[in-house]
């Protein structure tokens, strides 16, 4: 029987492309591919993403992939994603609006109250992230007030891709760090940037280490992407994370 080198794959979910690559545990490129998708702007400091063209995009790409390699010999699936995105869901995991990325600055109406409320700068020591609208704590409450008032979960797109693949909720703490609603010391949601959003820690997807094997693709996923079978998910963690540890 032959003998395949084994490999894993990297996924990166980023604002206008995904891009994946396949590389054997000794570091070489085996093959790679990409697929674009759009950004909407509906409206002057409105940046959005549709998830379903994220999802596409993510499966041509892992379609593409699968062409240039065998597929019996990946070993994993790791998972990059562009820092700031929210998505609100309902109870079913189904987005009811789309996204928003790191450039959207529709919540700055909202700031001057928020900040009136809170200690600005004892969140930031504990969160590491400013009270600005890029940021969830003041995306979260415009989708309360605006958007999506029936919300029961929010998530990153990261996080949504990986449910898609492994039916998990999970998110990576270097991911969830650039939230702001993150405690980066103590590595859990931080009480008062919850209750400042509006928002109870059930909401958000657990917090995993970025090396979690958070679950196998599931039989569906498989189906559409084109990998086998119970491939093990990796969590991974943000674009911008990887991009200084590879530098």
């Amino acid at each position: 029987m032959e003998q395949l080198e084994p490999y894993v794959i990297g996924l990166d979910m980023g604002t206008t492309r995904c891009k994946a690559v396949a590389l054997t545990l000794a570091g070489r490129v085996v093959a790679s591919a990409a697929r674009g998708y759009g950004l909407h702007l509906p409206r002057p400091g409105w940046v959005e993403q549709r998830p379903d063209d994220v999802w596409q995009g993510v499966v041509k790409t892992l379609r593409a992939l699968a062409t240039q390699c065998e597929p019996r010999a990946a070993r994993a699936l790791c998972l990059s994603g562009a820092m700031h995105s929210l998505l609100p869901l309902d109870a079913k995991g189904i987005p009811l609006a789309p996204a928003t990325t790191w450039a959207d600055q529709r919540a700055t109406s909202l700031l001057a109250d928020l900040r009136a409320q809170t200690d600005t700068h004892a969140l930031y020591q504990r969160t590491g992230c400013p009270l600005q609208a890029s940021y969830h704590p003041a995306r979260l409450r415009w989708y309360q007030a605006q958007a999506a008032p029936h919300a029961t979960r929010y998530v990153a797109l990261k996080d949504w891709v990986l449910h898609q693949l492994s039916a998990e909720w999970a998110t990576d703490i270097g991911l969830a760090s650039t939230s702001g609603l993150l405690d980066i010391q103590r590595l859990r949601w931080d009480e008062e940037a919850l209750a400042l959003a509006a928002i109870r820690a059930e909401q958000l997807p657990a917090l995993v280490m970025p090396q979690t094997i958070v679950g196998g693709l599931t039989a569906e996923a498989a189906s559409a992407v084109g990998w086998p079978l119970a491939l093990p998910v990796v969590a991974g963690t943000s674009d911008g994370g990887l991009a200084n540890l590879g530098a």
